[in-house]
């Protein structure tokens, strides 16, 4: 069993160096919602360390490590958990989380919303549960790209039409490079879906 100082240090990396996601994957003619939580890291250990402790996820080193050497970039290992074992880990650091509780709630959400679906596939599901699923993958997007501050405060609500006031306009931020890579125009369109 995992200790609390262990709890509040896997937090901390995730707070500092994780990603809290959905993925959307087309399989076949149906696609698939997938909840993610994912570390990377320049130091192997650290990965390990995380894998070994919570006793989640798998490990995934550089792809392409003589690009690496080539480009005079660092190796990376990223740990990642998927589905249940992302909600798992999402449970047990919730309350230590200080920048990703926000994404981490919602997430969470996600995933019991998808467990009381009887099937994961787009054309074995509701296109009603289809949407809902759409929705909290453009909301957990967006609370990316709101300030740390106000994420770890706010919970956005899947259906509130006021959920999103207060927040920058499209207009005045588009084009914006952000942290993730996206632009800023990707985190308008996803604002739009929450009104």
């Amino acid at each position: 069993m995992i200790n609390d100082r262990d709890i509040g240090y896997v937090a901390g990396l995730l707070d500092g160096e994780g990603c809290i996601y959905i993925t959307k994957k087309e399989r076949g003619n149906s696609l698939y919602y997938s909840l993610r939580v994912q570390t990377a890291t320049t130091n192997q250990f650290i990965s390990h360390w995380l894998k070994e402790t919570t006793g989640l996820g798998y490990i995934v080193d550089t792809p392409n490590k003589k690009k690496v050497r080539e480009e005079g970039n660092r190796p990376q290992w990223s740990w990642i958990t998927t589905d249940q074992q992302a909600a798992t880990l999402l449970r047990l650091v919730l309350p230590e989380l200080k920048i990703k509780y926000s994404e981490a709630k919602l997430a969470l959400e996600f995933q019991e919303v998808k467990n009381n679906t009887k099937h994961g596939y787009q054309n074995k599901i509701s296109s009603e549960d289809f949407e809902i699923r759409e929705q909290y993958k453009q909301k957990l997007s967006f609370l990316k790209t709101v300030p740390s501050s106000s994420n770890a405060s706010r919970i956005i609500p899947l259906n509130s039409v006021d959920a999103c006031d207060g927040y920058a306009e499209p207009s005045e931020s588009a084009g914006v490079e952000t942290e993730r890579g996206a632009s800023q125009e990707e985190g308008a369109t996803v604002r739009s879906a929450c009104n």
